[in-house]
This record gives structure tokens, sequence and C-alpha cells, in this order.
């Protein structure tokens, strides 16, 4: 001849089970608690297609995936090894996605490299050679390559005749 009782509150129902009154909770009642699945880190990526670079010298990076404040580096590719550095634009925490980075297309290789680099120094100060170095994920650095079309109309110097000195 056990006793049922409810406890109502707003939308939810609790069922209080007979126990031996030392406690307004019964052990029986308690759920047991099972660890949930692990935290899996976030992997940081870069996602970049071929595209073309215009005299505005904007490139647009499709997508960058960093769970923590980065910077995005556009770098020379000289016979497949990374050259200097072209362009810079900081990335937030979690990434983004369609990021300008703006160089000087006239220093600009027909492959370039785009590699996520630490704020690893003074926050918001991008610092290369320095303490912002690029990001090893899993052993990795975070990195792709990718080509460019060069659109940009070279200077035309003009060149007149010049008068020989020797006539002079």
């Amino acid at each position: 001849t056990g006793s049922l009782f409810f406890f109502f509150k707003p939308k939810t129902a609790y069922e209080i089970k007979e126990c031996d009154g030392s406690s307004d909770v019964c052990s029986s009642d308690l759920a047991t608690l099972t660890a949930g699945p692990e935290p899996t880190s976030v992997r940081r990526a870069i996602a970049v297609d071929d595209q073309v670079l215009e005299e505005d010298g904007r490139l647009t990076i499709a997508s960058v995936i960093s769970p923590d404040p980065a910077w995005l580096v556009i770098h020379a590719q000289h016979e497949g090894q990374v050259g200097e550095v072209l362009g810079v634009t900081a990335v937030p925490a979690g990434g983004g996605s369609d990021i300008t980075v703006t160089l000087d297309p006239l220093a600009a290789t027909p492959r370039l490299v785009a590699i996520l680099h630490q704020d690893g120094g003074e926050a918001g100060q991008f610092e290369f050679p320095g303490p912002d170095g690029p990001i090893r994920d899993y052993g990795d650095v975070v990195a792709n390559g990718f080509a460019v079309d060069i659109r940009v109309r070279l200077p035309v110097l003009p060149i007149a005749p010049q008068k020989s000195m020797a006539h002079v």
C-alpha cells in the first residue's frame, strides 16, 4: 500500500516514489550520471579557390576555421617554396567566410599560399617574423595553395629618342 504523490510545476510533473522518509528524495529517484562524449577539438582549415587577381589586388578566401583569433596571411610561392608575405588580414575567433585580403598585384606570383598564423604577440598587431608564426594543427601547418590569373596592366614608360652627347 505505497503512496504515490505528484508535484506539478508549469509544463513539468515529478513523481516521488515511496521511501523511508529520511530524505525528500530517494536514492532510487536519482539518475545514474554517465560521462558524455569527449568534446572534439576544432580542426583549423582554409578553403580557397583559384581566382583572378585584378588591379585592385583583392583576393577572396572562401572560408577559414579557427577557434582562436588568428591572421590569414597570403605568401608568394617560388618554385614550390613559401615566400614573402604579400597580404594579411585578421580572422576572428571561429573564423569566417568570403574573407578579403588585399595585396600588391605587381608583387604576386602565379601561385600563392594562404597560411593561418597565430596572434601570439600583441593582440591585433601582426608580428612576423616573430611571435605570430604559422599555426600547426595535428603537426601540419594550416595552409592551402592556389593559383591566380594575374590581370594587371603593367605601366608603360615612354622612351624618347636621346641626343648623343658626342655631338654637343
